[in-house]
């Protein structure tokens, strides 16, 4: 007695009944019992204590191993899932995260594995690897310079003030004023993206001495034009630079104030309408004005 099918590349037992004094297989052995793994007749003669002899013959065949795969995208962004199935179709599916239906959903950066079970009781295995995208990145303030922290050759990086792109695409940036900078770093062979927050806050600018007097004027003004006039500043060489209010540079210049009282005309791109940073740097120092375009 045995079964009368196994599955390829497995052992099936064949078994005499009990009692004899000897067992002849067909294959050779002699034992009450054999494990056998091809298909075909299996015959086998016992004797009795007697002397009489009897011979049977079973037949067994072999199913053909069923074959498994796993589809499914095999790399995803972090906090994302992928669907990954097996080959549909069979009646049992048992899966590594313990799963048992066809299609799963998969976070992890791991393996997969996942058995499956076809009518005939006969079983096969599938694996595949799962890669999460992290690039996790993170701004840091250094010499007045804010750095991303997180490189590579193929991410690319998008910056913004209080939620505004300011035109900085690599991964420095240099703020402007005090603000909420991030930083948006996509992976371009992926897709996958991430933003970093950063809050930076202007904290004890050496400002140019009180003696020295720097007046904006008209403020707000109107028609894209000002006025700055400078006070005590003779012969200082001076540096203007005029950011719109998500850190773009709009004006820059540099010259030597020529005078103890000297007014230096600004002239801004047309439709100038809106907040505007002044930083002005002269002995070393900076001061910060804010004017408003109407």
């Amino acid at each position: 007695n045995g079964p009368i099918s196994g599955c390829n590349g497995s052992a099936s037992e064949l078994c005499a009944p009990s009692g004899y004094t000897s067992y002849v297989w067909n294959t050779g052995e002699t034992v009450e019992c054999i494990n056998v793994s091809s298909p075909g007749d299996y015959s086998v003669t016992v004797q009795d204590p007697v002397g009489c002899s009897a011979i049977d013959t079973f037949s067994i065949a072999f199913n053909p191993p069923p074959s498994v795969n796993i589809t499914g995208s095999t790399i995803i962004c972090k906090n994302s899932l992928a669907n990954w199935c097996a080959t549909a179709g069979f009646p049992a599916y048992l899966w590594s995260n313990g799963g048992t239906a066809e299609c799963i959903n998969v976070s992890k950066d791991t393996i997969y594995s996942v058995q499956i079970t076809d009518t005939n009781g006969c079983t096969a295995s599938a694996s595949a690897a799962l890669s999460v995208v992290n690039i996790s990145p993170s701004i840091f303030e250094s010499n007045g310079l804010l750095t991303c922290d997180t490189f590579n050759t193929s991410y690319t990086y998008s910056w913004l003030i209080n939620g505004v792109p300011n035109g900085c695409t690599t991964d420095t940036c240099t703020p402007t004023f005090a603000a909420i900078y991030s930083v948006i770093v996509t992976d371009t062979i992926t897709g996958c993206s991430e933003t970093a927050n950063y809050n930076y806050v202007i904290i004890g600018i050496n400002e140019i001495e009180s003696e020295s007097v720097i007046t904006i004027y008209p403020n707000p003004f109107s028609e894209n034009e000002f006025k700055i006039e400078f006070r005590n500043l003779n012969s200082e060489k001076t540096n203007i630079e005029i950011f719109d209010a998500v850190g773009r540079l709009v004006f820059s210049d540099e010259f030597v104030v020529p005078s103890n009282r000297f007014q230096h005309n600004i002239k801004l791109p047309s439709d100038s309408k809106g907040i505007y940073y002044a930083h002005i740097r002269s002995k070393g120092r900076m001061t910060v004005k804010k004017i408003i375009g109407s």
